[in-house]
This record gives C-alpha cells, structure tokens and sequence, in this order.
C-alpha cells in the first residue's frame, strides 16, 4: 500500500511539473483507474529509464567493446542480436499472452529476468576482476538479454495499451515515455561520472553493469500498481498453432494497412543504427572526448526525446499519420547532419534530432497496431509485425558493422557513405508514412478531445 501511495503521489508532482493545472482534469476523467495505471507504468519506466543507457542505444557499450578490441562488425552484433531476438522470441511471448487471462505477473517476470544477465555480468566483474575472456562473456550475457527483450517487449507494449482507452492512451503514454527520457538523464550521468572517475577499467564497467541491471530488477516490481480490467468471458485463444500462427500471420501480410505501417515501421531502424555508430565516429575522427560520447551525446538525445513527448504526446499536435511523418524527416535532418559534423555542438544537434525521432517512433507505435488491430490482447500483432520486420532489426546494422569494417581504410569517408544510405531508407520510410490510413473512431489522436 505504501508502495503505491508513493508512486501515485511521483506521478502527480511530475504530471503537475510538466502540464501545471491541466493535471487536475485526470481527476474528472471516465476511467477511475487512469491515474493509477499511468503512475504504475511511469514508475516501472523512471527505473527502466535509468538503467536503458547501460545496454540499449548505448555509447558506453560502444566504448567498452572498442576498449576490450572488438570490431565494428562486433559492434554491430548488439543491435542485430536485438533484432533477431524480439520478432522470434515475440511468438513464443505472444503464444503464452493468449492464453492468460491476466497479463500482469508475466509482464512483471519478464522485466524481472531482463534485468539478471547485467546485474550478474557486473557482479562478476567486480569480484573476480577477470583479465580475460571478457568480451566473450559480455556477448553471451547480451545474448541472453535479448532473448528476454524478447519475451518482453510485445507482452509489454500489448499491456500498456490494454489499460487505456484509445482517448487516453497517448497523453498516458507521453507521460511515461517522458519520465523515462528524465530518468534517462540521471542513467546518463551516472555513466558519464563512474567513466570519468574509473575510465573504462575492469572495475568502472561493473559498477555500470551492477548499477544498469539492480535498477532495472527494482523497476518491474512497480507494475503491481497497475490494474487490468477484462472480461473473462472476451479472453480468447491467442495463437493456437502451427496452422492458427500461419494463418494469423498471413492476416497482417495480407493487410494493406499493416503492409502500409511497416513499410514506414521498417526504416526506424535506421536512426537505431546511426545511434549505434556515431559515438565511435565522434569519438575517432572528431576527437570528442570520450567521457562527452559516453555522456553527454545520450543527455542530448534524450532531452530531444523529452521534447518530442511533450510536443506530439501530451499537447498531442497532429494525426497519428502526420506523426510518423514529421518522426521520419527529424530523422532523415540528424542522419544528413552527422555527414558534415566535425564540432561538438553539430553532433549535439544531431544527437537530439536522432532522440526526438526515435522517441515519436515509440510513443506512436503502440497506439497505431492497437488502431490498426482492434482487439484486447494484441501481443500476436506486436510479434508479427516484429517477424515482417526482421530482415531491417537484423540486417541493418549486421550489413553497417561489415561495411565499416570492410572500408576502414577509407577512414570518416566511410561513414559519410553508411549515414547517406541511412537517408535514403528513411526517405523510403517517409514515401509510406504519407500513405498510412487509421481508423478515425479510434485512433488515439482522432478523438481525443
């Protein structure tokens, strides 16, 4: 009880920073368990959000292979190894969804096993301080952590939208999405200053490992806030078999909706693997301090992130459409900005444009396969979409780490090039965003007010 009375009242004192009176209509709303499930949510994403740089879209990973000798195409292994995980092991997460009544505990596990393998890779560092083998261990470890992203990321994206209407949902989301880009910023810091203080030492990488996976651990137990509301009789089957999956998956190929959404979907990738590579680029050819890439450009990013939830979530500027638009042309200006950088402040710039896209991509994602799927349980959606997807999650930055490997000898020209492609994929992505269609009943943003 304590627990809860905590969160609610973090919840209200940062609703009340970021929208001053405007909180006060939560209190008058249809849904009386709003407030309640968006200070579950906000709080499980505040410790997420802290332990996020640690592991995913992390410079400081960049920089602690690069110190340990690994190569680009190892680099680029972290994202592939994400990208391979989430659309396969979404199928068995989706296939265990549809057949519980209640999403909240397998939610709540899933986190929970998401955030050992760091916790245990750091405190192994820091008792046994090995000399060697660690960048293999560091693989198996991030290995592992993916599978259970996996597991997680559909169950959980399927549940956050579950607890809210569609009139609710994104204001609910921009909420939480920006508490996470806050709390991101202090997971920031505290990298930069273990960096600063230890470098990239054996013992100055567990403790961000050890700090990355206890925060995130801690995190998931705040989904005991939430409350789900179903009716028993409304649960159906999720993905009943071979042949119930293929069918299922030929439904969402054969949408020209969904063909239309991840022809647009497809090309976020590109920002995911520009934020993969242009630390090691700062830090290589513009002689950026490496502690400001470890730092600072993720601050940055996330305080462009921030800015975007306030915009296009909580004061809910444009249609989902217009969204997915403007989310691809901030990330076609921070990938073509990145050609030509060479100071610190055009990679900071770069850095928030490159935040603010992909943080619209993630508040808007959710609510458009709900759109698009209507249904309670959507983790099959979530899943498949994934799957279609697969050959972007995974090629994209396997393809990257080669080439920049392959061209070093070509030094910066060789990025310059990667960042060029990168451009064209996202204009790809721009040309189907403009054709998307959502239903106008339902979509979050149609019917809000």
């Amino acid at each position: 009880m304590q627990l809860e009375q905590d969160a609610r009242f973090f919840f209200l004192y940062i609703t009340a920073m970021i929208t001053g009176m405007q909180g006060n209509r939560f209190l008058k709303g249809e849904d009386p368990h709003f407030i309640r499930n968006t200070a579950g949510i906000t709080s499980v994403e505040f410790f997420w959000g802290m332990g996020m740089p640690v592991l995913i879209d992390s410079t400081f990973l960049q920089l602690f292979l690069r110190s340990l000798g690994a190569s680009y195409f190892l680099i680029g292994l972290l994202p592939v190894f994400l990208g391979m995980s989430i659309p396969v092991f979404s199928i068995l997460s989706a296939y265990v969804s549809g057949r519980l009544k209640s999403k909240r505990t397998s939610v709540m596990l899933y986190h929970m096993t998401a955030a050992l393998p760091a916790a245990l890779f750091g405190l192994y560092l820091f008792f046994f301080k090995p000399q060697e083998g660690i960048l293999q261990l560091f693989l198996g470890m991030y290995f592992v952590f993916t599978i259970a992203i996996g597991f997680t990321l559909p169950a959980w994206q399927s549940y956050i939208v579950s607890l809210f209407s569609h009139e609710e949902s994104m204001r609910a989301l921009s909420v939480m999405y920006i508490v996470q880009s806050i709390s991101k910023l202090i997971g920031s810091f505290v990298i930069y200053r273990i960096v600063a203080r230890f470098a990239l030492s054996v013992h100055g990488a567990s403790m961000v490992f050890i700090f990355g996976g206890f925060i995130l651990f801690f995190g998931a137990l705040f989904f005991l806030i939430t409350r789900e509301e179903y009716d028993p009789a409304e649960v159906q089957l999720g993905i009943g078999g071979p042949g119930a999956f293929i069918r299922s998956l030929g439904r969402i190929a054969g949408s020209r909706d969904f063909r239309t959404l991840i022809g647009s979907d497809a090309s976020y990738f590109a920002v995911v693997v520009a934020l993969s590579f242009y630390g090691a680029y700062a830090a290589e050819y513009s002689a950026i301090p490496e502690e400001l890439v470890a730092g600072a450009f993720v601050a940055v990013s996330y305080s462009g992130g921030i800015v975007s939830q306030v915009v296009f979530g909580w004061h809910n500027f444009g249609t989902l459409r217009e969204k997915f638009v403007i989310s691809k042309i901030l990330g076609i200006l921070g990938v073509l900005l990145l050609m030509p950088a060479d100071s610190l402040w055009l990679f900071l710039v770069c850095a928030a444009l490159l935040g603010a896209s992909r943080s619209l991509r993630m508040l808007i994602y959710p609510p458009s396969v709900k759109n698009l799927a209507r249904t309670r349980d959507t983790t099959a959606h979530f899943a498949m979409v994934s799957l279609l997807e697969l050959p972007f999650s995974m090629g994209l930055p396997l393809i990257a780490g080669l080439f920049l490997d392959w061209s070093a000898g070509m030094q910066e020209g060789s990025y310059r090039i990667l960042f060029a492609v990168l451009a064209l994929l996202l204009a790809v992505g721009l040309f189907f965003s403009m054709k998307l269609r959502f239903s106008e009943n339902s979509a979050p943003d149609s019917s809000f007010e």
